[in-house]
């Protein structure tokens, strides 16, 4: 960009894809890079599961997270574990006290800016410094990636979000679309769905598109001081990743299943899929 003022923060993601190796960047780009680090060369957080096939491939995701709350806080903790090459977390909000009744969050959080809170947890407690905390709204204007989650709590967030991955995977060849994937969390108090969409699926995309991406207005309403539970959130967080990592295995040769529509209830503990 001329101005390196116009957007600082589209300017430093700009930055951080170029020391990933992600684009080229101008001299005028380069003059800041952000601080992060690569991969500890022993990491003894990751010999748990360092063996699985799918293990190395994760290292090298670039994954964007948008909507921290409930549902994105514990998905991106679980990431962070696994060390992806890098994660994006887009989120305007701090953390309030309320927040702790449903999110990642400790009440010395509160008054800090999400992303920064959760990327300090990701540090604390997945020894994981690659996270890139970008304390605004996911707009047109920001970067896609081949692999997007979605954690919002409203449809117009969601809609702009999904198009925007849609057109990044559509000026790709064919040969790459099939290791792009868009993930779509909804959570209430105590029921989830996770939408699971891969850029070579047209036939769920358009299901998604035409009977998925409604309006907020044709929302389900929900009783407004019931609307998040943590062991909730903490299991819509753990499906999300096991699709993605049914995602990944599956790119090194595994059979796994990704199913489009995966629900959860928990009064009759009744697990649905939907393919």
């Amino acid at each position: 960009p001329k101005d390196l003022n116009v957007n600082t923060s589209i300017i430093r993601v700009l930055q951080y894809l170029q020391f990933l190796g992600l684009r080229d960047m101008s001299e005028e780009e380069s003059k800041v890079l952000p601080e992060n680090s690569n991969s500890i060369t022993m990491d003894e957080s990751t010999t748990r599961f360092s063996s699985a096939l799918w293990f190395k491939e994760i290292q090298n995701k670039v994954i964007v997270l948008a909507g921290i709350g409930g549902i994105g806080s514990y998905v991106a903790l679980l990431l962070a574990k696994m060390k992806p090459k890098a994660l994006f977390l887009y989120d305007d909000d701090e953390v309030e006290t309320v927040n702790m009744a449903g999110q990642l969050y400790s009440i010395n959080d509160v008054g800090k800016k999400k992303v920064d809170a959760l990327a300090d947890i990701c540090s604390s407690f997945a020894l994981y410094n690659s996270v890139f905390a970008i304390p605004e709204k996911f707009t047109l204007e920001s970067e896609a990636s081949d692999i997007m989650i979605c954690g919002f709590d409203n449809m117009k967030a969601r809609n702009l979000y999904y198009y925007k991955w849609l057109n990044h995977i559509n000026k790709l060849d064919d040969d790459k679309k099939k290791h792009c994937l868009f993930l779509d969390g909804r959570l209430a108090a105590e029921e989830f769905q996770v939408f699971c969409i891969t850029g070579d699926d047209a036939y769920n995309q358009k299901l998604y598109e035409t009977k998925y991406l409604f309006n907020d207005d044709q929302a389900d309403a929900t009783v407004c001081s019931y609307k998040q539970t943590s062991y909730m959130a903490n299991m819509i967080g753990s499906m999300i990743v096991n699709l993605f990592v049914n995602f990944v295995a599956n790119e090194v040769g595994g059979m796994r299943d990704l199913p489009f529509l995966t629900s959860y209830e928990g009064e009759s503990l009744m697990f649905e899929t939907q393919q």
